[in-house]
């Protein structure tokens, strides 16, 4: 996946796009490199609390795992919430040991699963929602990509013109997901074999569409995928009554935009309407006095994009650079974050 162009500053891509760089974003990397020195504070993100089959972008960790995590987190760093790691930075007072956990995009999981556990371990998070696909009973549209393409077993042959664009891709007949498709992250390892190569391919085609653009094109692969799996509640976006009832003492909202699109790629009034209408969606649903966070969706974005999350009434933002918080040169509507993925929790070097 090719970054935006270099003539405004821009983070690094997020897991969606992470061809590029979300390896670096991958916890176990960064235990590697944190070996023998101290890392800084460092803003954690999360997407999934759930087990899944097949996961090319690492975005679920089991909920298990979840709690081991947590376990090392609280007592090896100083957590707080993002509006207190914002605080804390602008003054220059944030400890070297602080770190914040954030989740992305909205899914019924983080309300179902990550909350309760998070509640009980008394530790805050703010979770970013797309707005635009709470309520809808259908799944995010990587998530159900990846299940007709990876996880099916009938083979396939697509030849079609879709929302302007062309489809083209071709697989076999798999009894189930082969050991590789299951371990397969794109961030690490090319892909193993055709139905790899054919996901990431229509993947690629979509990710940078516009809403209408990528839901036709998803209505055509459906039609020549069929039957369409089906997903059970925690595999789709929080309802809206799940998202009502999200904050509480430790949970916060922020805005992940309306339609999940990579902001850059769209004209100044259709950004707008993205981060703008957010917001509102949010302060109007979620019943909240404030949402000050936002999240660049797929970590895209660049100076204009930047002006309108501020224009909005945002406080900060946060990218998909991975790398921890440099309290001496920092941009809070561009902070850093680093991605966990799952894996053993051998975290022992990070303090």
């Amino acid at each position: 996946m090719r970054r935006p162009p270099r003539s405004e500053p821009l983070s690094g891509t997020c897991m969606h796009s992470g061809i590029v760089a979300s390896a670096r974003s991958c916890l176990r990397r960064v235990v590697r490199r944190a070996r023998g020195r101290s890392m800084g504070p460092v803003i954690f993100m999360y997407h999934r609390i759930a087990e899944t089959i097949c996961d090319p972008w690492g975005i679920s960790v089991p909920p298990a795992r979840f709690r081991e995590q947590l376990e090392h987190l609280r007592a090896h760093w100083t957590i707080l919430a993002m509006d207190e790691l914002v605080s804390a930075l602008e003054s220059q007072s944030l400890p070297n040991d602080a770190a914040a956990l954030t989740f992305d995009d909205g899914y019924a999981d983080n309300v179902l699963v990550a909350k309760p556990i998070l509640e009980d371990y008394g530790i805050p998070a703010t979770m970013f929602l797309t707005t635009g696909s709470l309520g809808i009973p259908s799944p995010y549209w990587w998530d159900e990509l990846a299940t007709l393409v990876l996880e099916r077993p009938e083979p396939a042959r697509i030849d079609c013109e879709a929302g302007g664009i062309r489809l083209t891709a071709q697989w076999e007949f798999q009894k189930s997901p082969l050991p590789e498709l299951r371990a397969w992250r794109v961030s690490r390892m090319p892909p193993p074999g055709r139905r790899a190569q054919a996901y990431l391919s229509l993947w690629t085609t979509l990710h940078r569409l516009q809403a209408a653009q990528r839901d036709e094109a998803m209505i055509a692969l459906r039609e020549r995928l069929s039957p369409a799996p089906a997903f059970s509640p925690e595999n789709l976006p929080m309802s809206l009554a799940q998202a009502r009832a999200l904050t509480s003492a430790e949970i916060a909202v922020g805005g992940h935009a309306r339609s999940h699109v990579p902001l850059p790629v769209l004209s100044e009034s259709q950004r707008r309407a993205e981060i703008e209408g957010c917001r509102a969606d949010l302060l109007c649903l979620c019943d909240a006095n404030k949402v000050p966070g936002f999240a660049y969706p797929h970590g895209e974005w660049d100076a204009a994009t930047r002006a309108i999350v501020i224009d909005a009434g945002f406080a900060w933002a946060v990218t998909t650079s991975a790398a921890p918080v440099n309290p001496q040169s920092f941009d809070r509507f561009a902070l850093p974050r680093i991605q966990v993925e799952d894996f053993a929790t051998d975290l022992s070097a990070f303090r």
